[in-house]
C-alpha cells in the first residue's frame, strides 16, 4: 500500500497533512481518487484540499465511492457543502449506483435517533435545492423513498413527497412502499403520503392482498378509512 493511502487508511489525518507537503513526484490517479475519498472521513476540508492540489476532481471514483456520497453517508454536512462549493456533481452516482439523496435514506435502515433523523431531513433538503433527483433509483431499482417508507422515517417521507417523490419510480412500481407504508408507527400521516405519491388502496403489496387487503388485515382501521 502506498505511503499516502496507508496514512488516510490508518486514519493519521496529521501524518497525512505534512506528508502531502513533501510528495517527490505526482501520485497515479487512481491513488489520488482512492486518497481523496478516503480522506472524506477525516471532516477536515483543509486537508481535502491540499489532496484537491495534487490534481483530482472533486467526482473522483474510488472503488465506486465517490466524496459527496461518501459524506452523504457520514452526514458531514460542512463537507457536503465544502464539496459542492467545489464543483461536486451531486446527481452522480457512488457505491450501489446510490446518490447521495439514497445514501442518506438507506441510513435510516440502521439508526431511529432523532437528532440524527433531523440532520439527515435537514442534508436531504440541501441536497435537493442543489438539484439531486428525487426519483433516481440505485442498484436494486430502489429510491429514497423506498428507503423512507421501509424504515418509518416520516418527516423524510414528507420531504421527498413535496418534492416530487413518485411511487411509479420505487421498487416494483411502489408495492414495497405501500406494504412498509401500512407497518409505519404512528399517525396515519404516513398513508397521506403514499396517496399524494400516487398511491392507490388496489395496489396489490403482497401475496396477492392489495394496500386496503393489507391495512385490513393488520388491523389498521385509521388506515381502512382513508383508503376507502
Amino acid at each position: 500500500m502506498p505511503a499516502l493511502i496507508k496514512l488516510a487508511n490508518d486514519r493519521d489525518w496529521i501524518g497525512l497533512a505534512s506528508a502531502l507537503g513533501s510528495i517527490a513526484k505526482p501520485l497515479p490517479q487512481s491513488q489520488r481518487a482512492e486518497l481523496f475519498v478516503r480522506s472524506v472521513v477525516s471532516g477536515d476540508t483543509k486537508l481535502l484540499a491540499k489532496i484537491m492540489s495534487l490534481g483530482i476532481s472533486p467526482n473522483a471514483v474510488w472503488n465506486t465511492y465517490t466524496p459527496l456520497t461518501t459524506a452523504c453517508e457520514l452526514l458531514d454536512a460542512k463537507v457536503i457543502r465544502w464539496l459542492l462549493k467545489q464543483g461536486a456533481d451531486v446527481r452522480k452516482k457512488g457505491y450501489d449506483q446510490a446518490t447521495g439523496l439514497i445514501a442518506i435514506a438507506k441510513l435510516g435502515l440502521e439508526w431511529d435517533d432523532a437528532t440524527l433523523r433531523e440532520e439527515g431531513v435537514r442534508i436531504a433538503r440541501f441536497l435537493l435545492k442543489f438539484g439531486c433527483p428525487v426519483n433516481a433509483r440505485d442498484v436494486v431499482g430502489r429510491t429514497a423513498l423506498d428507503y423512507a417508507f421501509e424504515s418509518n422515517w416520516l418527516a423524510l417521507t414528507k420531504l421527498l413527497v413535496r418534492s416530487g417523490a413518485k411511487l411509479r419510480y420505487c421498487e416494483d412500481g411502489g408495492a414495497m412502499a405501500g406494504f412498509y407504508m401500512v407497518r409505519m408507527s404512528g399517525t396515519s400521516d404516513a398513508c397521506a403520503q403514499y396517496l399524494k405519491a400516487g398511491g392507490k388502496p388496489t395496489h396489490i403489496v403482497t401475496e396477492d392482498l392489495t394496500v386496503l387487503d393489507w391495512a385490513q388485515k393488520c388491523g389498521r382501521h385509521d388506515l381502512v378509512q382513508m383508503l376507502t
